[in-house]
């Protein structure tokens, strides 16, 4: 109860529509990481194990990298917006 309530009183439309938003970036991210890795991988189980493991760590590290630069981005929008900031009471 205690989460739907709070969750109903302090995420707004901005913050649902920004996960969203960040969401198919992600995705793109390790579509495209992914499918380089298996198409360069090495032939064999192990080549495609290698590949595997190596667009698992590229992935995450380029969501990392997608999620910082979003969040700026997603910032500075919410700023030009809302200049006077959020107020939560």
């Amino acid at each position: 109860y205690q989460y739907l309530n709070n969750s109903r009183q302090f995420v707004g439309g901005f913050d649902f529509f920004s996960g969203i938003f960040k969401s198919f970036f992600f995705g793109g991210t390790i579509a495209i990481v992914s499918c380089y890795r298996g198409f360069h991988c090495q032939a064999g189980a192990e080549g495609v194990g290698r590949a595997a493991t190596a667009a698992f760590v590229f992935s995450f590290v380029m969501i990392l990298g997608v999620d910082l630069m979003l969040n700026i981005l997603i910032d500075a929008v919410y700023i030009a917006l809302w200049p006077q900031g959020a107020k939560l009471f």
